[in-house]
């Protein structure tokens, strides 16, 4: 049973021990996410406490599990910067328990494809969530990531649909004039350096956890068709709620800002480490 925060000591106490891995780890992780020098020391740390959480990153008992330390006074830093590590039990993905870098350049597309099925069949929280299916609007479209066109959507199709914001940027977006020529195999690919990065990033995406169809409203959507836009847009609850996952790009300003931890924008992040002996460290150092 994983025990979800365990108390330590004062941060005071801990910046001030040089023989233990854990707390130079603690230290330098704190310095480089306030953005402060190696001396620094936090005014009246010793009247902050620090604990070890251990913070579950799924619904149920037996998810994975991110370890950081959390301090008393919350101003101090942002929780999310100080976070050190991530583990899975040993029954997830049917590999030993191990441990990994939460901080990646790129995101772990395996883990987010084991993800993406254990959720089809139901093992993603603690009940089955069934799958939607229903009517989609008059005219409804996605891209077929492995043929590179637009098409008209099957009856019950999987895909996975992209929110994201446009922002002023132009781009390749689906008008009348060429609309059929969209459908084309290979269309997309012809016109690859003509897409904003969020969409590139969307369709490479797609294909890498082994989906064939993307809902992008920008390619999906006739742009100045007036009736096939309201057809969809008064539709857009079903799109996102028939889709069997969105992918929400939420770090960018624009369509050009493409999605964090792709080949389209990599993640900048130094994760800071802490080597020590081969056996546990003493943590009696702590009291």
């Amino acid at each position: 049973q994983i025990k979800e925060e365990i108390p330590l000591a004062s941060l005071q106490h801990i910046l001030e021990i040089d023989d233990c891995s854990f707390c130079r780890l603690v230290s330098s992780t704190l310095k480089a996410a306030s953005g402060k020098h190696e001396k620094w020391i936090p005014v009246n740390s010793k009247d902050v406490m620090c604990t070890i959480q251990v913070l579950p990153m799924e619904a149920d008992l037996y998810g994975a599990r991110e370890l950081g330390v959390n301090f008393s006074k919350k101003e101090l830093v942002d929780p999310n910067r100080m976070k050190f590590y991530r583990f899975s039990p040993a029954s997830n993905m049917g590999i030993p328990s191990r441990g990994q870098s939460i901080h990646l350049p790129l995101i772990d597309i395996d883990l987010v494809k084991w993800w993406y099925r254990e959720c089809l069949v139901g093992k993603c929280g603690l009940k089955a969530v069934p799958h939607k299916t229903g009517r989609l609007p008059k005219g409804f479209r996605v891209i077929d990531v492995q043929r590179y066109c637009i098409i008209d959507a099957e009856p019950g199709c999987q895909y996975i649909a992209l929110s994201y914001v446009w922002g002023n940027v132009g781009g390749l977006q689906n008008l009348q004039r060429h609309r059929k020529d969209l459908e084309r195999d290979e269309a997309i690919r012809d016109r690859i350096e003509y897409l904003p990065n969020t969409i590139k990033g969307a369709i490479s995406f797609t294909r890498s956890i082994g989906v064939r169809y993307l809902w992008v409203d920008g390619l999906c959507i006739v742009q100045d068709d007036l009736e096939d836009k309201m057809n969809q847009i008064t539709a857009m609850d079903q799109i996102y709620s028939f889709a069997s996952l969105t992918l929400a790009a939420t770090s960018g300003a624009n369509a050009n800002a493409g999605l964090s931890g792709t080949i389209t924008r990599s993640r900048d992040f130094h994760q800071p480490i802490s080597r020590g002996a081969s056996s546990l460290a003493n943590v009696d150092q702590l009291y």
